[in-house]
This record gives C-alpha cells, sequence and structure tokens, in this order.
C-alpha cells in the first residue's frame, strides 16, 4: 500500500532487494561470527564487508587489514564497486557511514521504498561516502530501527556509535578515515561468505595470514559507507573469476535487512517504524545458494521456526504420553475390581456351602453350586460375566476342602 502524502510504499512485501544490516561491522551476527571464527582458528578479528575498486575480478576476494586506531586486524570481503577505492583504499560498510544522492536508506534519492523511514537530514552529512554523523552524540539523530523492522533488529543508533568506540571512525567534521598500516589478500573465512553467498575458488593458500608483505599495495585509508542499496555482486555478470558453485554471488536482502532475498518470510512484519522490536526471536540465516531451481525455490526453514516445529513435536508426544497413562490406568482398575468381585463371589458361595452343610440342606455340594451357576439374579449382582461365574463354580467343585 502506498502513502499517498509522502508518496512512499509502506508494504513490506515486495520483491526489491537492499543491503543486509546484519554484514554491518558491529552487528550482532557479525560478532557471532566473529567469535565463532576466533574458537575455530584462534584469531581475534573483525569481520565487514564492502567495495574495493571497480575491478570485477575482485568479487567476493578477502582481504586482512591493519588499521591504525583498532584494536584487531579487519578481514573483509569485497560485496560491492567502488570507484573512490582505488590505491590501497578499503570502503567498509559502517552503520551511517553516509551516501551519495543515488541511495535505498531514506525517502528522496529516487527511492519510494526506503529501507529507513524519516529524510536523509536524519543522517548527518550524507553527501559522500565519507559522511555519516560527526560525533557519537549524534547517532541518536538517526532512525534506530528499518521500516520493515523484525523482532532481533539491530539499532543503528547503536551500531554507529560503536563504530566510534572502536576506531572504525573519527570525530569531528571532515576527519580524516583512518589509515590502513597493511593489507593482503587472504582465505575468506567460511563464517563470512556463508553470510554474504560468495565464495571463490582461487583463494590463496596462506589461510589467513600476509604471505608476502611485498605484495602489499600501497597505503591507504579505511573509508565509510552505507547505501542501504543491493551490492554489485549481487549481478551474477558483474562477478568474475573462480567462484564456488554453491555460493556465485551476494545474496542481498529484503526490506527487514535481515530475510535474504531466496528465503520466503513465513509472517511478513507491517509498516510499523515507531515500534521498537524488544524479543530477540531470529538470527539471520547462514545461507546457500543451490543450483537446482526447484530447491532454490523450497523456503528456508530459520532456527526460530525449526524450535517451533520442535515444541510441536514435543507437545504431541507428551499429549499421547498422557492418554497412555490414563488408558494404564483403567485398565489396571478395572482389572483390580474384577478381582475383587471374584474374590467376593467365591468368599460368598463358600459361606453358603458351609452354612447350609452345617443345616443339612443340599448335602451334595456339586448340585448346589450348578443351581448357583444358573442363578442369572447372582451373576448380576455380582457384576460377572457368565463365563466368569462359571470359572468360580468349577473352581469350587474342584475343592475337597469344601
Amino acid at each position: 500500500a502506498a502513502n499517498p502524502s509522502l508518496g512512499l510504499v509502506e508494504s513490506c512485501d515486495t520483491c526489491l532487494s537492499y543491503q543486509c544490516l546484519d554484514w554491518t561491522v558491529g552487528s550482532k551476527a557479525m560478532q557471532q561470527r566473529e567469535r565463532s571464527f576466533l574458537q575455530n582458528s584462534g584469531l581475534n578479528v573483525y569481520f565487514g564487508v564492502g567495495s574495493y575498486s571497480n575491478d570485477p575480478t575482485r568479487a567476493g576476494q578477502c582481504y586482512r587489514l591493519n588499521v591504525a586506531g583498532i584494536d584487531r586486524d579487519v578481514i573483509v570481503q569485497v560485496v560491492n564497486q567502488g570507484a573512490v577505492t582505488a590505491n590501497g583504499n578499503f570502503q567498509i560498510v559502517l552503520a551511517d557511514g553516509g551516501f551519495e544522492t543515488s541511495h535505498a536508506c531514506t525517502a528522496g534519492a529516487g527511492a519510494n521504498v526506503p529501507q529507513f523511514p524519516g529524510s536523509a537530514a536524519n543522517w548527518g552529512d550524507n553527501f559522500g561516502f565519507s559522511g555519516g554523523w560527526a560525533t557519537s552524540e549524534d547517532c541518536d539523530n538517526l532512525p534506530e530501527y528499518p521500516v520493515c523492522a523484525i523482532n532481533g533488529s539491530d539499532s543503528l543508533i547503536d551500531m554507529c556509535k560503536w563504530s566510534f568506540a572502536k576506531g572504525f571512525r573519527r570525530r569531528g567534521v571532515n576527519a580524516k578515515a583512518p589509515v590502513i598500516n597493511s593489507m593482503c589478500q587472504v582465505k575468506c573465512p567460511e563464517e563470512l561468505y556463508q553470510a554474504t553467498g560468495l565464495h571463490r575458488l582461487d583463494e590463496p593458500n596462506s589461510e589467513y595470514f600476509c604471505a608476502d608483505p611485498t605484495l602489499l599495495p600501497p597505503k591507504g585509508s579505511l573509508q565509510k559507507g552505507m547505501d542501504c542499496a543491493k551490492p554489485s555482486y549481487a549481478w551474477k555478470n558483474n562477478v568474475k573469476g573462480v567462484v564456488d558453485p554453491d555460493y556465485p554471488i551476494v545474496i542481498p536482502c529484503r526490506r527487514d535487512g535481515y530475510t535474504r532475498v531466496n528465503e520466503i518470510p513465513k509472517n511478513p512484519p507491517t509498516f510499523s517504524p515507531s515500534v521498537r522490536p524488544t524479543v530477540a526471536t531470529r538470527s539471520p540465516s547462514v545461507l546457500k545458494v543451490w543450483n537446482s531451481t526447484a530447491a532454490a525455490k523450497e523456503p528456508a526453514m530459520n532456527v526460530f521456526e525449526q524450535l517451533t516445529k520442535t515444541s510441536r513435536g514435543l507437545s504431541i508426544l507428551v499429549v499421547c504420553g498422557f492418554v497412555f497413562l490414563v488408558i494404564l490406568f483403567v485398565t489396571f482398575c478395572e482389572m483390580w475390581l474384577r478381582r475383587t468381585r471374584r474374590r467376593e463371589l467365591r468368599e460368598r458361595i463358600e459361606k453358603r456351602i458351609l452354612i447350609n452343610s452345617t443345616r443339612g440342606v443340599a448335602t451334595r455340594k456339586g448340585e448346589y453350586l450348578k443351581s448357583l451357576a444358573s442363578a442369572a439374579d447372582s451373576i448380576n449382582a455380582s457384576g460377572l460375566s457368565y463365563s466368569e461365574y462359571l470359572e468360580i463354580t468349577n473352581s469350587l467343585l474342584q475343592d475337597d476342602n469344601l
């Protein structure tokens, strides 16, 4: 649905593609990937994505950067093209990193389906990819969540402040970008290319370390940017080089910034930019691009759905177990009641035989018992079947003590 006064499309169920917010340095998903990489490799680094020149043969390549003022090295992957990132400069995606005149973050700039509410004025100096707010305090002016925010969304405000605290950006208007001390191509961590969807097979053999420092490009700077738009290497024709057939291109996101375009959202969010998500119920899926067209159409099962499915199965098992216990209890009670009735009937018959024997009546117990067995009123009174009644009387016939 469109808002006539703003000319904006408010629907979250669109076919448009956007930059994924969990690619942003400092996002909860990126921090989780970094912890996983630390556990698997022993290396404590930051992860990021961004642009490195317009050369399409760099698509999907990963680089390890040592940057002045940042306490760890940064491993970044090239997911976009950028003419301003030549000569050793790398443009990393940061919250409120700045955008040019064409972007998908806010209304205007030709975008009537922006990813975030509000206007460009809420983003500080947005002319150029070195823009954004100049101080950490100014980050409070940003819209906190996307238009189609889902539970678990990262706060744009918090990620902006995080980038100042960690040295990825400097305070002050026209502040210079951090200097890259060293930069070299390395193998892409699995945690990183699974998040983007692009993986090259012609990677260096040096794992995650610089094999030959003499091959480093000229020193540049770590520039910043955030245009919220689908990156260049999400188009297949833009990707050049030997790529993994399972991870051939970058997979962008839907308007919420987390659901990948090859996923089918089960419950599309509604247009509610003023609502703050409260409970983190969704984690960005680890994606894999399938070669088969049929497989690509199958809905991806996220973690929340798997847990829901498991809970439903457990509930069914609990109900079935309870029904089984009830049936078992009823059966036991019925057996106990029958045994009690049989015992009472036998005792009553024995008593009657003894009494009659004392009185000299029905001296032949067999005749008396047979007469009892044929008495319908005695059977009904005992609550037992005719066959059960006969079984008791026959056993008494064979009892020499009576």
